[in-house]
């Protein structure tokens, strides 16, 4: 049998000597025929030995004859089998020649930079198009430059950086490289280890992230500015989802209702308001509409458990047409609140008084218009609640005859502050 895997070469070599072997049994067999048909004439003068030499000789060649056709049928099987190894290769270099095509097209025609250079030099061995023309360079002139030249950073970090690339510890890196111009550019950069024949190189694809880092850099500018901001109002900022989980609020929370922002945040503000006040906050989380935007006042317990009032602004979030949640402010107003209940049951005590006094009793603003009464004023203007006085003049009254009379005696009190 024939090993498959015998080199061309290999198999040359042995088909030479296989022929000089059948070149040299094939002169034996013709010299062994020739002699036989010599003997075979002059036989009847040899003797018995000669005769029994000769039959060896004939012995001989046919086994020499047998020989040479097995050799002749294994050299044609060498002949078939060197044929298919010949095509076999040339198909491989064939397919080797369009890999190497596709390969070279598919580098020099990205448009993504690419760089091939040596991790232990730092020399950039190739570069493509997009290289050229990102860093302002021509193909001969990047190709004499050392990446160091290109890269900032320190030679030994960049070694480093490098061999780690090489040992595949790490792929995925953020460098500054220099262009031609001077310019100095932020890029993300793809890099892994390539052998080209018995040489191990490195293959970088360079992203330039410059735009997206400065866009980046000035969010995060932004978000500190406005976290400033919202920390320093004395209204809480919060956000919430529909379930009413607290997913961001400020830390003007503690001021407010003494808990931390952390303590809040994560759990359901419902924990935290009144009791009776509930309902109302969940009827409206739930209705809460794209366009709206609501101002509410309720009651929260703080982490004494004392009753507090605030004011909160709500609007909606949305996301993909969905609304997911609500965010707004708090407002402290537990000491208006509390005032205005004083000033509410102060002026019910007022009313009481004066209601139940015999006498007429009314006020008008500067224009003389009615803004309250007692209820005897208002049953002799023929009214059963005193709220239908507000907003009317003496000529829509019973006397609307006298009501030139009333006005100017009213107008006079008024100028002078004296009653009459």
């Amino acid at each position: 049998m024939i090993e498959d895997n015998k080199t061309r070469e290999e198999l040359l070599f042995e088909l030479q000597e296989l022929k000089q072997k059948y070149d040299a049994l094939k002169r034996v067999y013709s010299s062994n025929i020739e002699s036989r048909d010599k003997k075979n004439i002059t036989g009847n003068q040899k003797d018995t030995k000669e005769l029994l030499k000769q039959k060896q000789l004939t012995s001989d060649a046919e086994n020499s004859e047998a020989e040479i056709q097995k050799l002749n049928h294994e050299l044609q099987i060498y002949q078939m089998e060197l044929e298919t190894q010949k095509e076999e290769m040339q198909q491989m270099n064939n397919d080797l020649k369009q890999n190497e095509s596709q390969y070279k097209s598919l580098f020099e025609n990205n448009h993504s930079v690419m760089l091939v250079l040596d991790p232990a030099t730092g020399k950039i061995k190739e570069a493509n198009e997009a290289a050229c023309k990102y860093y302002g360079w021509t193909h001969t002139e990047i190709c004499s430059k050392n990446i160091f030249e290109i890269n900032p950073m320190s030679p030994d970090g960049l070694k480093k950086e490098m061999k780690k690339a090489q040992d595949e510890e790490r792929k995925h890196f953020f460098f500054k490289h220099r262009l031609a111009n001077g310019s100095i550019r932020d890029v993300e950069v793809y890099s892994g280890p390539i052998a080209i024949g018995n040489t191990s190189l490195l293959y970088s694809l360079v992203h330039d992230i410059t735009d997206r880092k400065i866009a980046e850099e000035n969010l995060q500018k932004s978000e500190e500015k406005y976290r400033k901001l919202v920390e320093s109002l004395n209204d809480v900022v919060y956000e919430v989802t529909t379930e009413g989980i607290v997913e961001y609020v400020s830390k003007s929370c503690e001021r407010v209702l003494g808990y931390t922002s952390e303590e809040v945040t994560g759990k359901n503000l419902l924990n935290y308001i009144h009791p009776d006040d509930r309902k109302m906050i969940v009827e409206r989380l739930t209705k809460l509409s794209e366009k709206d935007y609501a101002y509410l006042e309720y009651r929260y317990i703080n982490k004494l458990g004392e009753t507090r009032w605030v004011r909160s602004s709500t609007t909606a979030i949305i996301n993909d047409n969905i609304i997911t949640g609500a965010y707004g402010t708090l407002t402290d107003v537990t000491e208006r609140k509390l005032a205005e209940i004083q000033l509410l049951e102060s002026k019910q005590i007022i009313e009481g008084i004066i209601n139940t006094i015999p006498a007429r009793v009314f006020w008008k603003d500067r224009n003389l218009v009615y803004m309250g009464c007692n209820t005897a004023f208002a049953a002799d203007a023929g009214f059963t609640d005193t709220k239908d006085v507000i907003g009317k003049d003496d000529f829509q009254f019973l006397w609307h005859e006298e009501a030139e009379m009333y006005r100017s005696d009213d107008k006079e009190v008024i100028e002078t502050r004296q009653p009459k």
